[in-house]
């Protein structure tokens, strides 16, 4: 886990230095030796793209509604990304020059800091094992990071991790070239009796009423970020179809308020308001969180929900993947509409 943690530092130090040292120096190059523009944008967007993670669409996404509307999602997740990324650049707060107590408030509800300290940089000196930073330096670190998750590649681009988003579970039917038989993604063989493991974890009983119903889940396997990778050894997010098909139609009927009112009242139901906030490009940065570019963040004791997430220690609480979302999405409500969580779920305006 923390070796992940130390990989995002080098990968966003290496991003670092190339947008601030290298493009500098090719754009100079290209005046002094004439260099064609296209050239130079070729240049330019292949070290952009090795330097960064991406992200593609397995052919069960493409085509609309499917498509734009996954493509849209990881733009909102990476933008709630970098708002929280900027914030926490800004530390520390809450002295004479920065007054923001609602920012402190929501950093001790989610990480258990108050973000009275600055930002401390990665020690590559210390001992890979060990990580003794601060929660909200690490957590700065990790949302830079997941702000590189942007580029859409096609098939065979990307760079040092692709994830791949698939939209179906046709991958766990029945195989057509093989008859009778199912393609197991944990042993990587044909089989002709699926086990347990062999299950997608959408296929699990239940209501989607349930926040604890599978959504979608990522899958991540052992190997060297910075080398290309084979199709199976890609991290994949899989979005749980029925999930998929409510968020689309929810989209849908967003600008309804007589809509709205009733899903909001059900969702305090059985939950919270700010968990009524909480959509799909939600699900997006929460599983980015589990990929390497979000340092592989866990599910720590199902802590799902605003709750959850608020009720875990501090040592848990940067290790799972749902208080990344909730600190992201309260920056966005605070910031962009006024609003102001509150610890225990409610959202006010001040």
């Amino acid at each position: 886990m923390i070796f992940r943690i130390i990989w995002v530092q080098v990968r966003s130090k290496f991003t670092f230095e190339l947008k601030h040292t290298v493009l500098p120096y090719i754009n100079g190059l290209a005046s002094k030796i004439a260099m064609t523009a296209i050239v130079r944008n070729v240049l330019v967007g292949l070290l952009l793209v090795a330097s960064s993670a991406s992200y593609m669409l397995d052919t069960s996404c493409k085509g609309d509604p499917n498509e734009t509307f996954i493509d849209n999602g990881v733009k909102d997740a990476v933008k709630l990304a970098q708002d929280a990324f900027n914030l926490l650049s800004a530390r520390p707060w809450n002295t004479p020059n920065n007054p923001n107590q609602v920012y402190s408030d929501l950093a001790n509800w989610i990480f258990k800091e108050d973000g009275s300290t600055a930002h401390v940089d990665f020690n590559p000196q210390i001992p890979k094992h060990f990580d003794s930073r601060d929660s909200l330096s690490v957590a700065q670190d990790i949302y830079g990071s997941i702000t590189d998750m942007g580029p859409k590649v096609p098939e065979g681009g990307g760079g040092f991790e692709q994830v791949r988003f698939f939209c179906d579970l046709s991958r766990y039917g029945p195989s057509a070239a093989h008859p009778g038989k199912f393609f197991s993604l944990v042993d990587k063989i044909f089989k002709k009796k699926r086990t347990p493991e062999d299950v997608s974890p959408c296929e699990e009983e239940g209501s989607l009423f349930d926040r604890h119903r599978t959504m979608a889940y990522t899958t991540v396997p052992i190997q060297p970020e910075d080398q290309p990778v084979a199709e199976e050894k890609q991290v994949t997010i899989q979005i749980c179809p029925e999930y998929l098909i409510k968020s689309i139609k929810a989209a849908r009927q967003s600008s309804n308020k007589i809509f709205n009112a009733v899903k909001v009242n059900l969702a305090k139901w059985r939950s919270t308001a700010m968990d009524t906030y909480a959509l799909f490009d939600c699900t997006v940065l929460h599983e980015f969180t589990h990929t390497y570019a979000g340092a592989q963040r866990g599910d720590i004791d199902s802590a799902y929900g605003w709750k959850a997430a608020v009720a875990l220690s501090h040592d848990d609480s940067i290790k799972n993947a749902d208080n990344f979302v909730w600190f992201a999405l309260g920056v966005r409500l605070i910031m962009n509409q006024n609003l102001r969580p509150q610890q225990d779920g409610g959202v006010t305006r001040p």
